[in-house]
């Protein structure tokens, strides 16, 4: 016996093919606006050392007083040049987390773009095989046993394309 379930979207015919896209677009969306406020909230430090001179004595004479105590613990303290260079490498990763998010982004979106395609007719076989047709009975090999089947059949080159980035065709 064969159900017509009529002309469906592609997401229609693979429901966790779309539920799988939405999850996927859910997640960039939360974790694009994350990765970027971090690169922004990155980018407005700047590792400083403009004070005034009497600022700048009164420094010098608490870090003259810390690194002698840091010295009698085996200690170093950091310079200007590594909070510059700590800052330049987490850039550098959030930098690259957020291509990568945005490559999910892109795949996500092409993935629903193949998914509101339309025009894949939707068939379901239920029987024996046998009497399903000649040709698929004789792909499938003699018997009466319970067969299930899906048959897509698309109506135009857009909605084969479509099928074809989602399902195996060849």
């Amino acid at each position: 016996m064969i159900t017509d379930y009529g002309s469906l979207t592609l997401g229609a015919v693979v429901p966790g093919a779309a539920s799988a896209a939405a999850a996927i677009d859910v997640a960039c969306g939360v974790a694009a606006p994350n990765v970027s406020a971090q690169l922004v909230a990155l980018a407005s430090f700047t590792p400083s050392a403009g004070l005034t001179l009497v600022q700048q004595l009164q420094i010098a004479q608490d870090i003259v007083s810390n690194v002698q105590e840091a010295i009698s613990l085996g200690l170093e303290s950091p310079s200007l040049a590594a909070q510059a260079a700590a800052a330049a490498a987490i850039t550098a990763d959030l930098q690259a987390k957020l291509l990568t998010v945005q490559a999910q982004v892109d795949i996500a979106l092409e993935l629903q773009g193949l998914l509101a395609t339309g025009g894949v007719r939707l068939l379901k076989f239920v029987g024996a095989q046998n009497v399903f047709g000649a040709e698929l009975a004789a792909e499938l090999g003699p018997g009466s046993g319970a067969t299930s089947a899906l048959v897509l059949i698309t109506n135009g080159g857009a909605a084969w394309t479509a099928v074809q980035g989602v399902l195996k065709t060849s």
